[in-house]
Parts: structure tokens; C-alpha cells; sequence
């Protein structure tokens, strides 16, 4: 799993600069595509943990107004280093996007475009084309069983599944707890500093 990994990652670096980071946030958070594609500047966070990415209620595919669900994931520091946090504009000066990502007169990329992008590259590295969700699947298997500075990785807390397991309540409204955010941060941590 860890060399297909490694294959899927140079096939990440033959593409074009623009599609690179999210290709790279996918394999590095296991976020949905959507979800990528739709990142707003003012999502990003952060705290003495360091950058998080903070979805909005009604954001994440399992939030709405009546779980209040606000999804967060931790980002490494060379992680949240992949994201264009400013882009110039003509008159040579800065200014905050609204997306993270933008693609044609400032909306978001399509998932379309992004999978006919993916099976373009994958074709010409002569590997074979996967499903981009397969790299979450990937990530939850590779913290199984793992532990790190003497404390369990919990993958499903980087993708979002937590909630499944009826853990929901302490990983989603108990932010404030030092404990749900380290928990995160280590599961986080661990995985994206590995890849």
C-alpha cells in the first residue's frame, strides 16, 4: 500500500502546478473532493496545535443544521505549506481568495475535470487509474494499529468517520477539549508527516 502510495505521489508531480496541491490535500487528508474544491480561505484556523481546516455546519457531507457538525482536520506544516493562501492579482498587489482553489473566472474546479486530470496523468505514468476516493481508504488502513508518542492513530478521526461510531458528541462538540484536539492532531500528525 505504501509503494502504490509512493507510485500515485510522482504521478501528482507531473501535473500542472495548479492541480498539484489538490491532488496532494486528497492523499494527505482524505478529504472528499468536494469538499477540496470548495475550501474557503476563511476555513483555515490556528491554534497551539498548529493549522486546521474548519468546515462550516452544513459543509461536511454528514454536518447539517440539526447535528451542528463542524468538521475540522489538522494540517502539518508542510501541508498547510501546499495551500495558495494569496495570489497576485494584475496590479502586481496581494489579495485573500475567496476559494482556495480556483478555476475559471473565480469558481470552483469541478470534480469532472479533476478525475479526467487524474486519469490523464495516470495514463501517461503508465499506472493504473484508481478512484481518488481509494487514497482515503488508504489512509485509514495505514494508522490501523498505529501508535505514536505512546498514543493510539485513529484515522477515522482525519477522514471524518469518527462519526459512525457514535464518537461524534466528544470529537465534534467537545472542541474545546485539549484532549479531542490532540487526539486529532496526533492521528493527523502522524499520517501526514509519514506520506
Amino acid at each position: 500500500m505504501e509503494k502504490d502510495l509512493s507510485a500515485y505521489w510522482k504521478v501528482i508531480e507531473s501535473v500542472k502546478e495548479d492541480y498539484k496541491a489538490i491532488f496532494k490535500l486528497k492523499i494527505l487528508t482524505g478529504m472528499h473532493m468536494e469538499e477540496i474544491l470548495n475550501l474557503r480561505v476563511q476555513m483555515i484556523e490556528h491554534d497551539e496545535f498548529g493549522a486546521w481546516i474548519k468546515m462550516p455546519v452544513n459543509y461536511h457531507k454528514n454536518s447539517n443544521y440539526v447535528n451542528g457538525i463542524e468538521h475540522r482536520i489538522y494540517l502539518h506544516d508542510k501541508t498547510f505549506a501546499l495551500l495558495p493562501m494569496d495570489k497576485p492579482i494584475l496590479n502586481g498587489t496581494v489579495r485573500p481568495q475567496a476559494l482556495l482553489f480556483e478555476g475559471l473566472d473565480f469558481t470552483p474546479y469541478s470534480p469532472k475535470t479533476m478525475n479526467r486530470i487524474w486519469n490523464k496523468a495516470c495514463d501517461e505514468a503508465n499506472m493504473p487509474r484508481i478512484w481518488l476516493s481509494r487514497f482515503r481508504h488508504m489512509l485509514v488502513t495505514s494508522c490501523r494499529k498505529k501508535i505514536y508518542k505512546g498514543y493510539s492513530v485513529d484515522g477515522s478521526l482525519i477522514t471524518g468517520h469518527c462519526y459512525t461510531k457514535g464518537t461524534a458528541a466528544k470529537n465534534y462538540t467537545a472542541w474545546d477539549s485539549n484532549e479531542v484536539r490532540r487526539d486529532m492532531f496526533i492521528a493527523g500528525y502522524y499520517y501526514q508527516d509519514r506520506v
